[in-house]
């Protein structure tokens, strides 16, 4: 099970009509193409060698200062860096539907090379879980997981939760790594499953 099938997971269970919006979407065969939704809007930097014609061929700041729809689903795949995607995930918030989800993928890196903000590997992550292990120790407004699978899928929507505390700098990748489960509050797909009582 991938992203794509996680977002259309939820997207099944909102109401009609269904509304999504990705940001990052790089090459929209890739996931974008694949979701099921009445309103779909892509917002991606253009890229070299890319035809694709984006809905927004833009950076996610600019979209954000000109959106005026709200999302039932909103999923960030954009700049894999911390800065970033934690003001996408803040900018997101103001345009999700009260019953809507916000949806971050690669949350969950398993080596710390794959994290490096300098990373010229052919897998890099980037540091998009420090944004999830952020609002895990400071919002307690929100419900959040991490499905472990597809490099790491993390759900937030609103609710309550317990919030992550430790005396240790959490932010850095190997206390992170001892914690990764808690702080991530991470799901195996079964799990996730069993907890969205998926059969």
């Amino acid at each position: 099970m991938r992203r794509m099938d996680i977002i259309n997971y939820y997207l099944w269970k909102m109401s009609s009509p269904k509304s999504y919006l990705e940001i990052g979407v790089g090459n929209p065969i890739g996931n974008f193409n694949l979701i099921k939704a009445d309103i779909k809007t892509s917002v991606s930097k253009p890229e070299s060698g890319c035809n694709y014609k984006y809905d927004y061929p833009m950076k996610s700041d600019k979209f954000f200062k000109i959106n005026k729809r709200k999302y039932d689903v909103i999923f960030i795949d954009g700049l894999h860096i911390f800065t970033q995607s934690y003001k996408d995930f803040l900018n997101a918030e103001k345009f999700i539907t009260n019953r809507g989800i916000i949806i971050l993928h690669d949350c969950c890196p398993i080596a710390e090379e794959h994290q490096l903000e300098n990373n010229t590997s052919r897998t890099w992550n980037g540091t998009v879980w420090k944004t999830f292990v952020k609002l895990r120790c400071e919002r307690d407004d929100l419900e959040m997981f991490v499905i472990d699978t597809d490099w790491g899928v993390g759900i937030v929507r609103k609710g309550k939760q317990k919030l992550f505390k430790t005396n240790e700098d959490i932010f850095n990748y190997k206390v992170f790594d001892k914690h990764r489960k808690e702080v991530l509050n991470l799901l195996s797909l079964e799990e996730w499953k069993l907890n969205e009582n998926i059969h």
